[in-house]
């Protein structure tokens, strides 16, 4: 597995990359965005872990330009910015996991195992098809009607999850689980915000509305009006 270590911190850098060796990881190191940006568009990584105040460019401007060029590659902001807002945003624009300063490196470590684990694609991944919509997650392709709509990867993963219990409700709260790491005083508002941005690019352009709320618990896909 390799990993490319982002933050401005040359200590904390060495440190990281030490651990991470022990544990049996190949370990690039970048100290300022430009560099970080350039290394993690060339170089194939296993997952980045990226610091959001650098110089250069910052985290959350790499982490957006990643997502445009389609590459997936999981991704763990570190920062010191602790507010929920500031996690919130990160999660949003597509990051696996938001860990805050100071931590513990044994924490880090289990949070990239579980990154890795939860990201890693499956040969056997199918393809969801609900009604005139087609979800592709080999591909990370999304169509409806045969029109390609382009989401974020937050959106593509809540998508898959409603498309996975297809006519099935499911709760906030698991979306959440699934999803996100919010602790449950924020997980209706992340999850709502998101269900609305999806609705837009699903439901909006379309007649028949396939993303329908569960009241008091949740959403669930439903092919009719």
């Amino acid at each position: 597995m390799k990993i490319l270590v982002v933050d401005d911190e040359v200590k904390l850098v060495k440190l990281l990359k030490t651990g991470l060796v022990e544990n049996g990881y190949r370990v690039d190191v970048a100290y300022d965005g430009n560099d970080a940006l350039e290394l993690a568009t060339t170089t194939g990584y296993d997952i980045i872990i990226l610091d959001i105040m650098l110089p250069g460019m910052d985290g959350r401007e790499i982490l957006r330009i990643l997502r445009e060029q389609n590459i997936m590659t999981p991704v763990i902001f570190l920062s010191a910015l602790d507010q929920i807002n500031d996690r919130i945003k990160g999660l949003q624009l597509g990051a696996d996991d938001y860990l805050i300063k100071p931590f513990a490196f044994a924490e880090l470590l289990a949070r990239i195992e579980v990154v890795i684990h939860r990201c890693q694609k499956k040969p056997s991944e199918p393809r969801y098809v609900f009604g005139d919509l087609e979800l592709d997650p080999a591909n990370l392709t999304v169509a409806r009607q045969g029109i390609k709509i382009n989401l974020t990867p937050v959106e593509f993963k809540l998508l898959s999850l409603l498309m996975e219990q297809r006519s099935e409700p499911i709760s906030r709260i698991r979306i959440a689980e699934r999803i996100w790491d919010i602790d449950s005083l924020h997980r209706t508002k992340i999850v709502e915000v998101n269900i609305s941005h999806l609705r837009r690019k699903i439901d909006d352009p379309f007649e028949k509305k396939l993303i329908h709320n569960v009241k008091g618990f949740g959403y669930i896909l439903k092919d009719q009006g």
